[in-house]
């Protein structure tokens, strides 16, 4: 599997306003972020900027990959993220609306309909041929997808 360092991006699990800070957003750093960094709301599309960080109630100025964070955003309200917000990207983080290079597990049924799940973003996909289609672009990080068939009924033992 080839490895795509181009980017970053940090997991959104969380979004809620503050009094007197505004919108904050929990979630895990897959890139080194730091105050002020301009970063882009997926998949809304919308610049912000990081106004404060924080890591177990502490201020810091910057963090790095692997880290659990607590985002505090500058130019956003929350009726912008509160219909999913699911990652801040870097703004030079390439996009892919295909996935080529996948591994199907032998026991494996033949699935048309998916999900797919990768750093966290979840979309839709379908398989045609070698690749899958996605129903959005997903930002291309390091990292390895899941590949879901929720449909798929269970097997007996046999």
């Amino acid at each position: 599997m080839r490895r795509l360092v181009i980017g970053g991006l940090v997991y959104v699990d969380r979004a809620f306003n503050v009094r007197g800070v505004g919108i904050v957003v929990l979630g895990y750093a897959l890139t080194q972020v730091s105050v002020h960094d301009k970063l882009i709301a997926y998949p809304m599309n919308k610049e912000v900027e990081i106004r404060s960080i924080q890591v177990l109630d502490e201020d810091q100025d910057s963090v790095l990959p692997g880290t659990r964070v607590g985002l505090a955003l500058r130019n956003v309200t929350l009726e912008e993220i509160e219909g999913g917000i699911q990652a801040l990207i870097k703004p030079n983080t390439r996009f892919s609306k295909v996935i080529g290079d996948f591994m199907r597990f032998k026991w494996s049924e033949d699935a048309r309909e998916i999900h797919v799940i990768f750093n966290g973003i979840k979309v839709m996909g379908k398989i045609e041929n070698d690749h899958i289609i996605l129903s959005r672009e997903l930002p291309m990080v390091n990292g390895r997808a899941f590949i879901i068939n929720v449909n798929a009924k269970p097997r007996s033992r046999g």
